[in-house]
């Protein structure tokens, strides 16, 4: 709206590349603090860069429920920062470990169906990989990049815990490619199979 008439920045070596609009900018343009608290605003503003502009959002995290207030909050956090009119969120959890799929999560999930915002689409999937730890890294991605945090995407509820710092990563493009190939709406992986239908809120 207000471009830059000047930039004044002493280690410049030449003039900065111009780039015609947002969809131009590559992974290289975008960085991340090393480490950052855990409150959900924090969380998500971490994701800033690949999640303004997004279409699709795949999170994978074998323990996220969404009987957690704390993961609820997050996931609002980060809807809330897209900014294109239709978003399609797509969360990956381990199923092993989690309350009665029919009679408590599922039901949440509908609860949850009122509080997400306008143009947001939540598709959840309940993984099990057979207890081979694959399912155990958690991270967020786009088709812009993908970040990868350490402790996952919970606010925690004790205010120690959530002041305590957490290390975050941008997870490198050979496992964005990697990521995007297993976790999708096909979940044609030989290292975890799907246990209970994808739940949509659409």
């Amino acid at each position: 709206i207000k471009p830059f008439h000047r930039i004044v920045e002493h280690t410049l070596a030449q003039p900065p590349e111009q780039i015609a609009n947002i969809n131009a900018l590559k992974n290289a343009d975008f960085s991340v603090t090393p480490q950052i608290i855990r409150s959900a605003q924090v969380l998500s503003r971490a994701a800033e860069g690949i999640l303004f502009n997004a279409e699709k959002v795949s999170i994978i995290d074998p323990f996220i429920c969404i009987t957690g207030r704390g993961y609820k909050t997050t996931l609002l956090e980060m809807m809330r920062l897209c900014q294109k009119q239709n978003v399609s969120f797509h969360v990956f959890c381990e199923d092993e470990g989690k309350a009665d799929w029919e009679r408590t999560r599922k039901p949440a999930l509908e609860n949850f169906k009122r509080e997400l915002p306008d143009n947001i689409d939540l598709n959840w999937y309940s993984l099990s990989d057979g207890d081979n730890g694959y399912l155990h890294q958690r991270s967020i991605f786009t088709a812009k990049g993908g970040i990868i945090y350490d402790r996952g995407f919970s606010q925690p509820g004790d205010i120690d815990q959530r002041n305590t710092l957490m290390d975050i990563n941008l997870m490198p493009l050979a496992t964005l490619e990697q990521k995007s190939g297993e976790f999708n709406e096909i979940i044609q992986s030989p290292n975890f199979t799907l246990v209970h239908p994808v739940w949509g809120s659409k």
